[in-house]
């Protein structure tokens, strides 16, 4: 499948010859990939409706989705009369709005072959499921996290399904965490597990247990604070040994906690860094390997009063 993103950060009443470009960049694209033989799919991806909710006040979203939606039948009626042999799928988001949505699209005639489904998690799949049985339209799994599909595979048993993401993705304004590889390319349990899923290995390998140590101090902007790795064998918390590889991360989140940015800090187990101003906006990573499988954990710079009180508890 050959995905497109569109911009969120549209207008879709205002923004009417950004629009017109961004349809005819995406349908002269198509045309210079028509005959590469390995693509069996368009993919739009869902981009824009979750964001238009929050952008606007509900009227003014009312008419931001009127217009997406005439814009998006449009770009697919140019796709179609491009290519007609492939399939068109449009992504929709799994929510407490995804069926109105999908009411709304199938009622002005929107001609995708199937929809998307992308899980951030599975709230809403049964009603979906029910929904999508009732009226009969086609639907793959176009993103999926590995917990979420162990969790219902008898479900989606005989679905067509697409892995959230294979590797960690880092970029210059952005990361994830999701990946079924590390940022280093080292195997993550989520990648045994589905490989025993679809019965690729027999067995899934344990996956280590790993901690962040975090300084027991108030955080001042500026002033040196250090951060140890444990690691949890033969029932007990332990310091790693040499042989033991970690690497330390810095994570930096924006104002409404998107990841943002994502800086290595060296390999050991111990870390030592400067406090940041803001603090609270940035976190610290500890990826543990070795030569079979890679284990992260993620926590805030800061030690929360309540982790102590609810350990006691």
């Amino acid at each position: 499948m050959y995905g497109f993103d569109i911009p969120n950060s549209l207008d879709f009443i205002k923004d009417v010859e950004i629009l017109e470009s961004l349809k005819n960049e995406i349908i002269t694209k198509i045309q210079k990939l028509n005959d590469h033989s390995y693509i069996k799919g368009w993919s739009l991806k869902d981009n824009v409706w979750p964001i238009l909710k929050y952008r606007f006040n509900h009227y003014d979203f009312l008419h931001q989705e009127e217009a997406y939606l005439q814009w998006l039948k449009g770009l697919i009626d140019e796709i179609k009369k491009v290519d007609a042999r492939r399939f068109v799928i449009q992504d929709v988001v799994l929510s407490q709005f995804s069926i109105p949505r999908i009411k709304r699209m199938q009622k002005i005639d929107i001609k995708i072959d199937a929809l998307g489904l992308n899980m951030s998690n599975d709230y809403f799949l049964n009603d979906f499921l029910k929904f999508a049985e009732k009226r009969k339209f086609q639907y793959i799994i176009s993103s999926i996290k590995v917990p979420d599909l162990i969790d219902n595979q008898k479900r989606l048993a005989n679905k067509s399904i697409f892995i959230e993401s294979w590797q960690n993705q880092w970029e210059t304004k952005q990361f994830t965490l999701d990946g079924l590889l590390d940022f280093r390319g080292n195997k993550k349990s989520e990648y045994y597990a589905l490989a025993k899923m679809w019965g690729v290995f027999e067995d899934s390998i344990k996956s280590p247990i790993i901690r962040i140590l975090k300084p027991s101090v108030r955080l001042i902007p500026g002033t040196k604070v250090t951060y140890h790795a444990l690691l949890y064998k033969n029932g007990k918390w332990v310091n790693p040994s040499e042989k033991d590889q970690f690497e330390w991360m810095f994570l930096k989140y924006d104002d409404y906690d998107s990841p943002l940015a994502i800086k290595s800090l060296g390999f050991s187990s111990k870390i030592t860094i400067t406090v940041p101003q803001n603090n609270s906006q940035f976190g610290i990573l500890l990826n543990y390997s070795n030569d079979r499988i890679s284990k992260s954990e993620t926590t805030t710079l800061n030690t929360q009063l309540h982790s102590s009180i609810s350990e006691l508890d």
